[in-house]
């Protein structure tokens, strides 16, 4: 059995705390050889060499197209080792700054809608997929609201109807679907977004009917800006991009918490200024299931005007 030369114990220390976690995994070293790396493809295929190693199947896939789209990509950019430096420090301050600062550069660089485009393929003119997004809140934050109320309590915007149909591929009615729905107020943020949040405001829980469909009252959403105080918002700035979400309301559909259907819908008003994908800092596709946006009366929830956008 091949042993480290220097055990924890053995290694030089400093004043400050032993990091308990650098220690012997157990894997021993290769046995094969590998050539001295007199080339930049030689560093590539040694790299690939060892990750063959790999027990998973999948996981040895994944790393080996990484590895070489990877150094394919420093090869091509011929990457200096200032930029290195910056890229991993710049890495190092994401995970120190916030979890979500990771979940939001993979969405700006387009990874998230990527992924969810490929393994979520629409077929049959089913709705189109979105990821999901840090803000819905499953049964234990969301109210239940009848077929026509309103998910926004007073004064958090000018009020529109939504209403839509739950349908199989085939074009026939879902019955009983589950549907979330989620936006902002006026002011462009999420109920859970205030600090003296007291109720639960502007999403809900509603069930289509034997029709399939469903509809409720809520409030024309407002564009807004992601945090652009941290790392991300620093690496938008670098790259002279903008850090802005359309106006868009939020909706997932399941049916008896099994089907795997989304029914996810962005509404626009009309003249409303981000409607074309250039405007989406998460790169998401623009609405391809038109909601009614109108405004409606109060008193009586009747729609007084409006359209389909």
């Amino acid at each position: 059995m091949w042993e480290p030369i220097l055990t924890l114990s053995e290694m030089p220390c400093t004043s400050e705390a032993h990091d308990h976690s650098r220690v012997f995994h157990g894997i021993p070293p290769p046995t094969f050889d590998l050539p001295l790396l007199d080339t930049p493809d030689i560093i590539t295929a040694n790299v690939q060499k060892l990750i063959e190693q790999t027990p998973n199947p999948r996981h040895s896939f994944i790393f080996k197209v990484l590895v070489m789209h990877l150094h394919q990509f420093v090869n091509e950019t011929r990457l200096t080792t200032d930029e290195l430096k910056a890229t991993i420090n710049f890495f190092t301050r994401t995970r120190q700054n916030s979890s979500q600062e990771i979940s939001l550069l993979s969405s700006v660089l387009g990874v998230s809608a990527l992924v969810a485009m490929l393994n979520n393929p629409v077929t049959g003119g089913a709705t189109d997929h979105s990821p999901l997004g840090p803000f819905f809140k499953f049964a234990e934050d969301t109210a239940d609201v009848d077929f026509g109320e309103s998910i926004a309590s007073e004064g958090k915007g000018d009020y529109m109807y939504v209403e839509g149909r739950i349908l199989t591929t085939e074009g026939q009615p879902i019955p009983n679907a589950i549907i979330y729905t989620w936006e902002t107020d006026a002011n462009g943020f999420y109920d859970i977004e205030y600090a003296d949040r007291s109720q639960i405001d502007c999403r809900g829980r509603l069930r289509s009917d034997d029709n399939g469909k469903f509809g409720y009252r809520a409030v024309v959403p407002a564009p807004y800006a992601i945090y652009g105080d941290g790392l991300v918002g620093e690496l938008l700035r670098l790259l002279g991009r903008h850090n802005m979400r359309p106006s868009h309301i939020h909706m997932m559909s399941l049916k008896d918490i099994v089907d795997d259907e989304e029914a996810r819908k962005r509404g626009f008003p009309r003249g409303g200024s981000f409607k074309l994908l250039q405007y989406d800092i998460v790169l998401l596709t623009e609405e391809q299931s038109a909601v009614m946006c109108a405004r409606v009366e109060k008193e009586r929830g009747i729609i007084t005007g409006g359209g389909k956008y």
